[in-house]
């Protein structure tokens, strides 16, 4: 039946599990302080296992015999207490009562009444305290009643933390999702008599990734974890093993585990996000992503290789925050409109200004928001987002963006929106041999303003590489991705161009860049004194007939293959592109 060890306590005091109000709840220590009352008296039930025991002889007022111990409780929240009692053979059975209460006048308290045989029994109730803080508080064992003996023993008093998710209400949840191999359903409780209703339902699979896992969106209570950092779940399976629950977007990542260890019965793990594993830091923030890892090692050191096993999640109880509902009020006035720019100029995704390319899918099957298009001032075409994680913009054909200096985007953000952590990160996706995502360009983006149009205009060569590939390749764009953990976001004039408006301009002197020899019939020498990302001609025309990648301050270019005449030279140094005009003889 006992006991829990000094040793053991000790770790769940550093493991940061619910916290037990109650002192000497098991009454090992062999004596009743802090329990006071006429009827603290401590015994040694044998081996070594204590208990407090009281003999009612004469029966009365049920508070004439009492055991109380004075506890912090806070009015408007919910506390379980659990105990285990019993009564003598000799008594047979008799009347308890226990409950929560005030110490002093006017006396109030939250009890029920119960009935002890001679066989222990556990007992729990939740109470949610209602009679305010200005008196402290107690656990009551009232015994006077009825005559008898009165055994109590493993007392606890802990929080119930707030109900945040139980699957009931598809609503307060959304996107559950999976990934590595995985797979996430909604499904019935699969334990007998299926009490829980819905639960959600995570499948490890065999061959999959080793960091494979499930994941939800809140959408209606944020798991708040400031002051206490604590979450409780409840979890089934038919094995014992080691899950690693992770929050994310609200506050820094952070991830804890716990160990399940009662197959075929549903058990409440406590997650202690104070305690981060997997690299991750402790949690600060009110979080709206939950994700579960069911192939975490016993050591807490990393993954086991993914073996093929269902495990259900339910009850998340955590101090809740709410989200701020804002009904979103798009922009009345058209977004600034783009400079008139020459054909080739440009590579627009969608703008009214430009003609765009060709679009295989605004919104893709795997990404996680929704896209509409509206008019919300008369000739100007805009479309609206609906974050969760992010959005993903599929282009019909692979687009070479090679001779693009600069990324522009206007967007606009409701008025009275949190921007609080928020983030709108623009990616755009290269395929260089046209059979997958080579490398990547991304922007980090920290919204400041919301209800005004904002524009976004970066030269390329501020964005940050992704990916393995040439780290500012461009050649075969395919996909265009927006993430953002917003909301609801409007957008308009998203293009690549070439930061200049007009063939004629000559800005090499200004620049500073030289060339040389003009007139020349085969090479041609550009010499700057930054360092010359990109270089391109163009012919009368505006068709571009020459394009080349550097990384250098001095570029000789092989000009013999182009036709006698005028040419256009465009180089872009360090985010800025300078124009002037050369003859090939």
């Amino acid at each position: 039946m006992k006991k829990i060890t000094l040793l053991f306590t000790l770790l769940i005091s550093f493991w940061g599990f619910s916290q037990n109000l109650v002192t000497n709840g098991d009454f090992q220590t062999g004596t009743a302080a802090p329990w006071t009352g006429n009827a603290a008296n401590v015994v040694n039930l044998g081996a070594g296992n204590f208990a407090n025991e009281a003999n009612v002889t004469v029966a009365g007022n049920a508070y004439d015999v009492n055991l109380s111990q004075v506890v912090d409780l806070v009015d408007g929240k919910t506390y379980k207490l659990k105990f285990d009692a019993f009564t003598a053979t000799t008594t047979g059975t008799r009347t308890l009562i226990a409950g929560l209460g005030q110490t002093g006048a006017p006396y109030a308290s939250l009890t029920s009444t119960l009935t002890l045989t001679s066989t222990s029994q556990t007992f729990s109730y939740d109470f949610t305290i209602n009679y305010g803080n200005t008196v402290t508080d107690r656990v009551i064992f009232d015994m006077g009643a009825a005559t008898g003996f009165v055994f109590i023993d493993n007392v606890s008093v802990i929080e119930v933390l707030p109900l945040i998710q139980n699957f009931q209400t598809p609503a307060n949840y959304t996107s559950v999702g999976s990934f590595g191999g995985a797979t996430a359903a909604i499904t019935t409780d699969p334990a007998a008599g299926a009490a829980n209703g819905s639960v959600l339902k995570g499948s490890s699979v065999a061959g999959g990734e080793v960091w494979q896992g499930i994941e939800f969106y809140q959408t209606v209570k944020k798991a708040k974890l400031t002051t206490n950092k604590t979450m409780t779940v409840d979890v089934y399976c038919s094995q014992a093993f080691n899950l690693l629950g992770r929050v994310e977007i609200g506050g820094p990542t952070s991830a804890n585990a716990q160990a399940y260890t009662t197959p075929g019965q549903w058990q409440t793990l406590t997650f202690n996000f104070a305690v981060p594993m997997d690299g991750q830091l402790v949690a600060n923030g009110e979080y709206e992503k939950i994700v579960f890892y069911a192939n975490w090692n016993a050591t807490n050191t990393g993954f086991n290789t993914a073996t093929s096993f269902d495990f259900y999640i339910d009850n998340l109880r955590a101090e809740e925050a709410a989200f701020v509902i804002i009904t979103p009020v798009g922009p009345t006035v058209a977004a600034p409109t783009p400079p008139a720019r020459p054909v080739g100029e440009f590579l627009s995704l969608f703008s009214n200004a430009y003609t765009n390319i060709a679009i295989a899918e605004w919104g893709t099957s795997w990404d996680s928001a929704t896209i509409s298009d509206l008019v919300s001032v008369p000739g100007d075409d805009i479309k609206k987002i609906n974050f969760v994680d992010f959005l993903a913009v599929q282009f019909a054909n692979y687009e070479n963006a090679t001779s693009m200096t600069h990324f522009h985007m206007d967007y606009w953000i409701p008025a009275g929106t949190d921007l609080t952590g928020k983030v709108i990160n623009p990616k755009f996706s290269n395929h260089a041999a046209q059979a997958g995502e080579t490398n990547a360009l991304l922007l980090t983006h920290l919204p400041t303003t919301s209800g005004s149009w904002v524009s976004i205009d970066a030269a390329l060569s501020t964005l940050s590489p992704q990916g393995p590939g040439v780290a500012f390749a461009r050649q075969n764009l395919l996909q265009f991705l927006i993430a953002s953990n917003i909301g609801t976001v409007y957008v308009d004039n998203i293009y690549l161009h070439k930061n200049t408006t007009s063939l004629s301009t000559d800005s090499f002197a200004i620049s500073k860049v030289k060339l040389y020899p003009n007139p020349t019939s085969n090479v041609l020498n550009i010499e700057s004194v930054g360092t010359i990302q990109n270089i391109a001609i163009f012919n009368v025309l505006g068709q571009e007939v020459m394009n080349k990648l550097t990384n250098q301050t001095l570029v000789s270019l092989d000009v013999s293959g182009l036709n006698a005449g005028v040419y256009v030279i465009k180089t872009a140094i360090d985010g800025t592109v300078s124009s002037t005009k050369f003859i090939k003889e």
